[in-house]
């Protein structure tokens, strides 16, 4: 049994290998499509490193296609690309694989395989010999920051120093990339060399070519003590770790060759691939890592217009020509030293300087210049007049990171000397092209200040007081008119009924009279025989008695009258004179009232001289600072100060309601020589509201206009929202009075002139009441910018983002949409909106 089973599985075993014998064949033929043909891989480098990317050819001598997968490798080697192209002599195909060592020790590079349409070729499995990079003691390399805790945005000064005591001829392509090179939050700059030009070495680093100091020659040949500096700026504050810097170098070992056959700041063996079958090392040296602490840079104390700079930092400024004719150009320099590198510095443009703005037309671009000591920044302006004596001190808000504050470097001012040109003063600088301004601007300037004069006053006073009590004066009309009315009706009545008119004036006869009279007494019998129709000198007591009791009256009060009556008779029939006589008080009266109406009068002219004179001391005093700054030069640091405080003293008479027209006026004046344009204009403007038909301050607001940077069209063309609540309330107060005045007239007389002329005061009122309503919605919607510039948010708060790239600058005319919690929505001339710090407008109050 156990022999036949043996046989059984001996005939098995033989039948299962007959079975798959096809497949083997089929398989054996399927591979074996293309017939497979050997070449050759080429290793260009003689010496491996685990790393470090190597190449190899191979030589093929048809056209082939370049191969789809090439896998990872062999064992302890990557495969990155392979790229095919054309033979040098145009027979055939050359292959440039680039692959990279692994590990350190015996590697196993693939087999690669290469098909055209008829063959496939295929390499031979090498083994390599892999080596790593070695720490050579004979290098060092020291890179230390010049401290371990900045601010965003501030340059951190980095020493690199590098010892190498390797034989110069022997040094070959060198490595060094640090990491930080490649964050995005990091920026990284090396200043130009300055040392001689012998001492200048090239080195590649961080994927530049860097010029660094050849500071030692190490006796022994090698390269010596190399050094330079590089900058780092970090955006973001944070805590940064910098890890160690590696630098790696080929130590060939052989002899070697020259190391630098040109300049060495231009070329030498550091940037040199090592020659094909040329045997060597690489030798590495690593620095210690660093660690940086960035803080935030404050936001207290920090403008809008921050340079960006940081101490230690001096500026210099020069310009050329300094004599020339107005709106001509000037090339101005700025040197800026600093311990930053040429790369780190910039400047905010010149359009933010406050000194230039009103006096310069100036370019927002710069031109930048490498200086040794930093860098100049060079830009062209134009003066707008000829009152320019000075290009003035500039100012630059820089940090110092040592005191943690903002600080503000000026430069020198430089004299300058501007003529007229074409017989003009000033230079419209909208003339150089671009949106034409809204209005046409004056080159004449600003006309004189304005002097008081008593009529001038009394208009003053009087329009004050009528705007001041429009609606107590507004509602005095109808008051007046239903106060008046029963007295029209009954001058009516009297004129229409003569018997009732005779009754009237005998009872005011008789009311006039003091009580016990004998005046009083007869007035009464006048008065009642008047009223019955009977003659004054007719009334007896039985006709008081009959009359009277026909009329209703209580018999105690007939009783009064007849007993009266008699004794009055008896009196009068007797001849005796009346005992008691009242004394003639009308004349007494007559002179108390005199004296009284003296002693009142003297009192308002008291009053009113008290004021005037402390007016006038307020004006003397604003006009005596004005006329001491015109004696200095105008924009210079004399003048300025005197400018401000007489246009301050001008601004409080205005307010005080002391020639407010002519205050504002003159206030404008003196800001506009100090240089506050957006000052001057909101000063016209409101001047404007008191004067609205003075030709001399629309000649003062356009010359003003003409120096300010941003310009809107005037949104107000209509010419009812141009005149001022204050105007309107003075025509209508009268308007009103006289409508509700005239009515009563017309209730008097009804005669129709009173009529029309009541009708017309109607249409009047109505419409300039109409006017005052839109001039009062439209007080106080109006203002000016009066900051240097001032950038527009999208909300009112300084957390939201700014809604314009560019800031708005004072002089700028906007219309206020809304108020809230100290902040203003304006609306500039094409509708766009943003909201801004209540105190850099100056509202305009109509």
């Amino acid at each position: 049994m156990s022999l036949i089973r043996t046989m059984c599985l001996v005939l098995a075993l033989v039948c299962s290998g007959k079975a798959q014998e096809p497949d083997a064949e089929a398989t054996t033929v399927e591979e074996s499509v293309l017939p497979v043909k050997s070449v050759d891989l080429v290793l260009r480098d003689a010496s491996w490193f685990v790393g470090t990317p190597a190449t190899a050819l191979v030589a093929l001598p048809e056209v082939v296609e370049d191969p789809e997968e090439f896998g990872e490798g062999g064992d302890g080697v990557s495969v990155i690309s392979i790229e095919v192209g054309d033979a040098e002599e145009g027979k055939g195909s050359v292959a440039v694989v680039t692959w990279l060592p692994r590990k350190e020790g015996l590697v196993s590079f693939p087999s690669l395989s290469f098909e055209s349409e008829t063959v496939r070729y295929q390499t031979a499995p090498r083994q390599l010999l892999v080596s790593s990079p070695q720490r050579s003691p004979e290098m060092e390399l020291a890179i230390t920051a010049g401290k371990s805790q900045v601010v965003a945005g501030e340059p951190l000064r980095v020493d690199i120093r590098w010892t190498c005591r390797v034989p110069t001829k022997r040094l070959r392509s060198m490595y060094c990339n640090p990491s930080f090179f490649n964050d995005p939050g990091i920026e990284v700059v090396v200043p130009r060399s300055t040392v001689p030009e012998e001492e200048q070495l090239g080195m590649p680093f961080g994927g530049r070519r860097v010029i660094a100091h050849l500071a030692e020659k190490d006796e022994g040949a090698g390269l010596g003590v190399v050094e330079f500096s590089m900058y780092l700026r970090f955006s973001e504050a944070g805590s940064y770790e910098l890890p160690a810097v590696k630098l790696e170098c080929a130590r060939l070992k052989s002899e070697g060759g020259a190391f630098a056959p040109y300049a060495a700041y231009f070329n030498n063996g550091l940037f040199e691939s090592i020659d094909e079958g040329e045997a060597y090392d690489r030798v590495f040296v690593e620095s210690e890592p660093m660690a940086i602490e960035v803080l935030p840079l404050p936001e207290e104390g920090r403008l809008e217009s921050f340079s960006g700079l940081f101490a230690p930092c001096a500026m210099e400024l020069s310009a050329k020509p300094t004599e020339t004719e107005v709106g001509q150009l000037i090339e101005v320099d700025i040197l800026v030293r600093s311990d930053a590198p040429h790369g780190f510095l910039e400047l905010p443009a010149l359009t933010k300087q406050r000194a230039l703005r009103s006096w310069f037309k100036v370019d927002s671009e710069y031109g930048r210049a490498w200086h040794p000591e930093g860098t100049v920044f060079r830009t062209r302006l134009r003066p707008l007049t000829t009152k320019v004596k000075a290009l003035p001190k500039l100012e630059f808000e820089i940090f110092d990171p040592s005191k943690g504050e903002y600080q503000l470097v000026t430069t020198e001012a430089v004299a300058l000397r501007i003529l007229p040109r074409d017989g003009q003063d000033y230079f419209d600088s909208k003339t150089l092209g671009g949106d034409k301004p809204s209005l046409t601007t004056q080159s004449a300037g600003v006309w004189q200040n304005a002097e008081i004069n008593t009529m001038d006053e009394i208009l003053n006073a009087l329009g004050n007081f009528l705007a001041d009590h429009f609606w107590w004066l507004l509602v005095l009309g109808p008051v007046l008119f239903a106060g008046l009315l029963p007295r029209a009706k009954e001058c009516r009545r009297r004129a229409l009924d003569p018997e009732y008119r005779k009754r009237q004036l005998a009872y005011l006869a008789f009311a006039k009279l003091p009580e016990g009279s004998a005046e009083k007494w007869q007035a009464f019998r006048e008065y009642v025989a008047t009223s019955l129709d009977v003659a004054p000198g007719a009334w007896t007591s039985g006709d008081a008695q009959r009359r009277l009791a026909d009329l209703g009256v209580k018999p105690e009060d007939i009783e009064i009258v007849v007993k009266s009556q008699e004794s009055m008779d008896a009196e009068a029939f007797s001849g005796k004179d009346n005992p008691a006589r009242i004394p003639a008080l009308n004349e007494v009266t007559k002179r108390l009232a005199k004296v009284l109406s003296q002693v009142a009068l003297l009192m308002l002219a008291v009053f009113f001289s008290g004021s005037a004179m402390g007016a006038s001391a307020d004006w003397n005093q604003a006009s005596g600072k004005f006329d001491q700054a015109l004696k200095a030069n105008v924009g210079s640091d004399e003048a300025v100060p005197l400018f401000t405080d007489s246009a301050l003293i001008f601004e409080a008479c205005a307010r005080a309601k002391q020639n407010a027209g002519e205050a504002w006026l003159n206030a404008g004046n003196a800001w506009f020589q100090a240089g506050e344009i957006g000052r001057s204009i909101a000063s016209y403007r409101q001047a404007e509201v008191y004067r609205p038909f003075d030709e001399t301050i629309r000649d003062n607001l356009s010359a003003a206009r003409a120096l300010a940077v941003d310009v809107v069209e005037d949104r107000q063309s209509s010419w009812w929202l141009r005149w001022p609540f204050r105007w309107i309330a003075a025509v209508l107060i009268p308007v009103s009075l006289g409508f509700w005045l005239v009515g009563l007239g017309w209730i008097r007389f009804r005669g129709k002139g009173w009529l029309m002329a009541s009708l017309v005061l109607l249409v009047a009122s109505l419409g300039l009441g109409g006017l005052a309503l839109l001039a009062r919605n439209e007080s106080g919607r109006a203002g000016v910018v009066v900051v240097p510039e001032v950038y527009g948010r999208k909300g009112p708060s300084f957390s939201y983002q700014t809604a314009f790239n560019e800031a708005l600058h004072d002089g700028l005319e906007i219309r206020i949409a809304e108020r809230r919690d100290g902040w203003l929505q304006i609306e500039l001339a094409d509708k766009r909106r943003a909201w801004v710090p209540e105190s850099q407008v100056q509202v305009i109050t109509r």
